[in-house]
């Protein structure tokens, strides 16, 4: 049987073809068209939109949403092309689905076409520390804890959740209570109750793994966490090892029901988003199972059950 005639790289580019190819990397991409119409990209990968917080239905509506200046580069590109240069370093102002400004470091290759006539790039995509520290400080401003507030919580977890329905992917909404707070404050003020807080929130923290795992305060003494790709059997017991690592903190509190610790209660709502499904179902499931007592994990849908 004769082989196929192989087909120009020029002519193989399509959408099509590059989404198969850059679906399963684990390195935030894009591809674009040629230098021209370099703000229109022609696919980009899950972990691009990871990376920046946006929804695949959000990206595909404004492509171009990542970029504060699109044309720059445009330009950059091809000033590329004119040299004939692959991966060359690139870095660009842009902003994430929040609008907070961030500077993309890029690496772009060329596609196909002969030397200065590339008929697409491939774009890796990271953010510049500086400007990464930056952001971080921008945008985790609850004072107490040093995490995520509410509102940045929720709203990041809601483009996580677009994504998660249309590509299949599983998350988990984890909600934390610290028990007996309200005794803790009467005991010893204040300040060393918001010091408690800072503690038990580092705690949480040190048990996440993942970049893309985050951390908020939710309410006084609640905080919230997520988790992406976790198998809903591993959930409950991922719950069972932050509560034993905030308890190992050893955070003194003798009016504490039990053991005389600061400790925290744990419950989590888990699976694939469901249609119509909103974080705020996930949180009020999550906790609901936080303080049951029973029932710790609470898999989706959820929209349709008392949530309370």
């Amino acid at each position: 049987m004769n082989a196929a005639a192989p087909v120009s790289p020029a002519n193989a580019l399509t959408p099509e073809l590059a989404r198969w190819v850059i679906e399963g990397l684990h390195t935030p991409v894009l591809v674009l068209g040629p230098a021209a119409a370099a703000e229109q990209p022609l696919c980009w990968n899950p972990a691009f939109l990871r990376l920046t917080g946006f929804s695949a239905e959000g990206f595909a509506a404004a492509p171009d949403a990542w970029l504060s200046r699109p044309e720059a580069l445009s330009a950059a590109l091809r000033a590329s092309e004119a040299d004939a240069a692959e991966h060359r370093g690139l870095v660009v102002e842009g902003q994430d689905a929040l609008r907070q400004p961030v500077r993309w470091r890029l690496r772009a290759t060329a596609l196909g076409g002969g030397a200065g006539d590339p008929s697409g790039w491939l774009l890796e995509c990271a953010r510049a520390e500086g400007v990464a520290a930056r952001q971080r400080g921008l945008i985790r401003d609850d004072a107490v804890s040093g995490m995520l507030d509410r509102g940045w919580f929720v709203e990041f977890c809601r483009h996580q959740v677009a994504g998660a329905r249309r590509h299949d992917r599983r998350l988990a909404v984890m909600v934390f209570e610290v028990e007996a707070f309200d005794a803790y404050v009467d005991t010893y003020g204040r300040n060393a109750a918001n010091n408690c807080l800072r503690l038990v929130a580092h705690g949480i923290a040190s048990c996440l793994r993942r970049t893309t795992d985050l951390v908020a305060r939710v309410g006084d003494s609640t905080f919230a966490a997520l988790a992406e790709d976790m198998p809903v059997e591993a959930v409950a017991a991922h719950l069972a090892r932050i509560e034993a690592a905030v308890a190992a903190l050893g955070i003194h509190n003798p009016r504490a029901p039990g053991a005389r610790y600061v400790q925290v209660t744990a419950g989590a709502c888990a699976g694939v988003p469901a249609v119509a499904e909103d974080i705020e179902d996930w949180l009020a499931a999550a906790r609901q199972a936080a303080g049951a007592g029973g029932q710790r994990v609470i898999v989706t849908p959820v929209s349709r059950r008392s949530t309370g």
